[in-house]
């Protein structure tokens, strides 16, 4: 069991995007944690609701994004196989997509999603997962970063 974390510094964002991972390698990747927040818009005014879907079954990778380092949370585990870009701009396509979960991300706070043991987002090798995030209603500097484990 080896757990590793992909962030990215906060950038402008102002139209949908997606965070995607796919076990590139023999492994499973089992996600843990997902954390997006934004440093732009405080005020009562600019408060909006952003759904978060997740969604697997993509074939073709969007792009536009950030191909992000995968770090490994112990120094003595190997590099990882997976692939995560954040913030594609053109989305994930091809294929009989699933969408396997939808929440809501109020922009004032960060989101940060934990999931229960029982309920952990699982991707076998070669499996594309996206979380992707709509258009906002102005331009949010938005940064994430997710936590998973890599069989």
């Amino acid at each position: 069991m080896a757990m590793y974390m992909a962030s990215c510094a906060p950038a402008a964002q102002t139209v949908s995007t997606d965070l995607e991972i796919i076990e590139a390698g023999t492994g499973i990747i089992v996600i843990y944690e997902l954390y997006i927040w934004q440093t732009s818009d405080v005020g009562d005014a600019q408060e909006e609701i952003l759904s978060i879907q997740w969604i697997t079954a993509y074939t073709t990778s969007g792009s536009g994004g950030q191909t992000t380092v995968v770090a490994p949370n112990n120094s003595f585990d190997a590099a990882s196989t997976a692939v995560v870009e954040l913030f594609n701009t053109t989305l994930a396509t091809v294929g009989t997509p699933i969408v396997r979960y939808i929440g809501g991300w109020n922009v004032r706070a960060p989101y940060e999603k934990i999931w229960q043991p029982e309920t952990r987002p699982v991707l076998r090798n070669g499996e594309r997962g996206v979380f992707r995030l709509p258009a906002p209603a102005d331009a949010l500097t938005i940064g994430a970063c997710i936590v998973f484990e890599q069989l």
